[in-house]
């Protein structure tokens, strides 16, 4: 993600940058997030989008790509999509395979996944519609992770980088943790659990507050400073996150946005914590305010579905009652 975002602020590129913000099985619920990201910087062609629905037939699909085609003609758009291990939807890869082929002039889209997508990429590739970056490309080498802990003013001899490399597999952000830890006790611990890593070298710099605050955010993919307060229902978030994100390489800010995401390993071990150390009714409070924030900004389908995790059938029923929601369904 960090290289994309350099090399294409670099290149000075006219890209548009939306994540898959959940893990999701429904094709429709994916792209009434994506558009509405789109619209966010794009609105003319995001809203159009949006009102179209997924497509789901010939038709349909063949006008999302005109207005696509329309869209990217003149100008040239890179079309990001992040996280997109989270879209299980056999229905969204089909249909990004279908645009692929179109080949509309203008548009370029890069795919940026920890899985590989169940798009026929090979075949795509000796066709010359696709490139392939491997993950092998982002292993750091030996001779990388001694300069990365070098960074970090700690000279280590070849022997020790290759412990390294063989327990971080040259993921950097497991080196990271891994040369936090070594810097502390002056000696590398095979065996060592990424979230024990976390525990021991990252959760000790946050106060009690600050590690509540993180813990509730966890059960939010991203989050706007107005939505964090609402959804934890503390004053004092805005200040907090800031200072957090200031501090840490865990918590990315997006300028475009205006969103903050929590590295996946971090919410991971913070969900784990939640789940530990929150009480049930407390969790389900998070979701029902996430839900109610969605459903107010317009996210519908989102926020029922986190209404749903929330066990609040009332509310959902509340909502199908609503004028127009068969429209947004």
């Amino acid at each position: 993600t960090v290289a994309v975002g350099d090399f294409l602020e670099g290149m000075k590129a006219d890209f548009v940058w939306l994540n898959v913000e959940s893990d999701e099985t429904s094709a429709h619920i994916i792209w009434d997030s994506l558009t509405r990201q789109l619209a966010h910087d794009e609105p003319e062609i995001g809203d159009r989008l949006n009102a179209l629905g997924f497509p789901v037939e010939g038709a349909h699909r063949d006008r999302v790509f005109d207005l696509i085609e329309e869209w990217t003609y003149l100008t040239g758009k890179v079309l990001v999509i992040d996280d997109y291990h989270f879209a299980n939807a056999p229905e969204l890869d089909m249909l990004i395979e279908k645009l692929v082929r179109k080949r509309i002039t203008g548009l370029h889209i890069l795919i940026i996944s920890r899985t590989r997508p169940a798009i026929n990429i090979e075949e795509l590739k000796l066709k010359g519609y696709c490139l392939q970056l491997k993950s092998s490309f982002f292993e750091l080498s030996r001779d990388e992770i001694r300069e990365y802990f070098q960074l970090f003013d700690r000279e280590i001899p070849e022997t020790l980088a290759k412990q390294v490399q063989e327990i971080t597999e040259g993921w950097i952000t497991a080196v990271y943790l891994v040369c936090q830890r070594y810097r502390e006790t002056g000696r590398l611990e095979a065996g060592v659990d990424l979230n024990e890593l976390i525990n021991t070298t990252i959760m000790g710099r946050y106060t009690e507050n600050e590690k509540r605050l993180l813990m509730f955010l966890s059960t939010l993919d991203s989050f706007t400073l107005p939505q964090a307060v609402y959804v934890t229902e503390d004053r004092a978030a805005p200040g907090m996150i800031q200072k957090l994100s200031r501090d840490s390489s865990f918590i990315r800010f997006d300028e475009r946005s205006q969103k903050y995401t929590m590295h996946n390993i971090f919410v991971g071990y913070l969900r784990e914590l939640l789940e530990e150390r929150a009480a049930q009714t407390e969790v389900l409070n998070l979701y029902r305010r996430s839900g109610e924030w969605n459903i107010a900004n317009g996210f519908t389908l989102a926020g029922m579905k986190l209404l749903l995790k929330a066990k609040e059938y009332d509310l959902i029923l509340k909502e199908f009652d609503k004028r127009g929601i068969a429209r947004v369904l």
